[in-house]
């Protein structure tokens, strides 16, 4: 499966073992520093998380609750969902675009 987000098994519980550390980071717009300010670790354990060599279950209910707070998506996507949402998104961009020029058009 390519990861876009971590995963949730639907509910108000986050599986730590499918906690994808850097995708929540990002999703929260932070650097390791300040997203390892965050959760009270090391820059250095942000890291090792994100690149899998260590379990993030020592800051589990500090993500969870960092998931919550800021509103991250807790959803993953096959390679194929992934592109086909990349897709309609492109698609949404374009049509916006569009309006966007018409409305600029009829205001002039």
């Amino acid at each position: 499966m390519y990861i876009y987000s971590h995963l949730t098994n639907g509910e108000d519980t986050v599986n730590t073992k499918e906690f994808d550390v850097k995708s929540i980071r990002m999703q929260a717009g932070m650097g390791i520093q300040e997203f390892a300010d965050a959760m009270g670790v090391s820059r250095q354990s942000i890291s090792s998380y994100e690149n899998g060599k260590t379990n993030p279950k020592k800051i589990r209910s500090k993500l969870e609750k960092f998931i919550k707070t800021n509103d991250i998506t807790c959803r993953s996507f096959t390679e194929n969902e992934f592109n086909k949402l990349l897709a309609d998104l492109k698609t949404v961009q374009y049509t916006v675009g569009c309006l966007v020029e018409r409305l600029e058009d009829s205001v002039e």
